[in-house]
């Protein structure tokens, strides 16, 4: 997008199309074609600086995730699932390391210290002894001019 004021930038959107093996060649960069071991699906103009690289998104359990929230529900366990970006997997946050804050930081990500510190969830689960509620972060978005 182009435009005239002060701030404005031309984006461009681009997905990786294919990586060949380690995505570096062993280190050595091009392959022998004089092509980049990484692809992406788009054509970006020459000069382009990358600003943001947006990781992958899970949106699947795994079948070991699936079990371990059944087992969690039938007995009636407080717990959070966090997103974890670096092994782009849904992760449990158990009771003692639970926080009830509302504020999400990632300081305390994947805390096993029994000191409720973690506040990276997305999804708390908390159950009165019978019935579930379900308390979730969203993202808002908010556009103002100056």
């Amino acid at each position: 997008m182009t435009s005239t004021t002060d701030n404005a930038e031309d984006r461009s959107w681009a997905k990786i199309g294919a990586v060949v093996l380690d995505g570096a060649n062993g280190g050595t960069g091009n392959l022998e074609s004089g092509v980049g071991p990484v692809t992406l699906n788009n054509i970006v103009p020459q000069g382009s600086v990358i600003n943001a690289i947006i990781p992958n998104f899970t949106t699947a359990f795994s079948l070991t995730l699936e079990a371990d929230l059944l087992g969690r529900i039938e007995a009636y366990e407080d717990f959070g699932l966090r997103y974890d970006v670096d092994s782009e997997t849904w992760k449990v946050i158990t009771s003692t390391n639970l926080s009830t804050s509302a504020v999400f930081d990632l300081a305390n990500a994947g805390s096993t210290t029994s000191t409720n510190a973690d506040t990276s969830w997305w999804f708390k689960f908390t159950n009165d002894g019978n019935t579930y509620t379900v308390q979730y972060r969203k993202l808002d978005y908010i556009f103002e001019s100056e």
